[in-house]
């Protein structure tokens, strides 16, 4: 996973998961160990300067490069976020993979654990999916 501001009060997951091309092999690696120091720093650096942090999880129902992506693997990054003290949480489709199921399997397992912490999400309507996910959401 790669984090970076996209805006002076936004941190996010670029993705759950990473892949790096060795000799035509596609490896997946999950680099959350390796990332989460500098993106924790981020955090703190802009929670001392008083700035809102939203923490955007993308590709969070699948990446059309890689594989399907767990719910497990997106519940951990919102765990370190939310105990990161991340003032916004948003699951993103960035690939307009979500289906229904996915989209009610993920907050099933991440609303629980945002609390009070305001929690959204990014759909896109690539495959048509927009309306009933957005649907299958509420």
């Amino acid at each position: 996973m790669i984090l970076f501001p996209l805006y002076h009060d936004e941190c996010s997951y670029n993705h759950p998961r990473v892949s790096l091309k060795r000799h035509d092999v596609l490896c997946f690696l999950p680099v959350l160990e390796f990332t989460w120091p500098e993106a924790a720093a981020m955090i703190d650096l802009a929670q001392q300067e008083g700035r809102k942090i939203r923490g955007s999880i993308q590709c969070s129902f699948g990446c059309v490069h890689e594989c399907e992506i767990e719910v497990s693997q997106v519940q951990r990054l919102a765990k370190k976020l939310l105990n990161k003290g991340v003032d916004r949480l948003v699951l993103a489709d960035t690939t307009g993979m979500a289906t229904p199921p996915a989209v009610r399997q993920n907050l099933a397992a991440i609303l629980p654990m945002a609390g009070d912490v305001p929690f959204g999400l990014h759909l896109h309507d690539t495959r048509g999916m927009g309306l009933v996910n957005l649907m299958a959401a509420l």
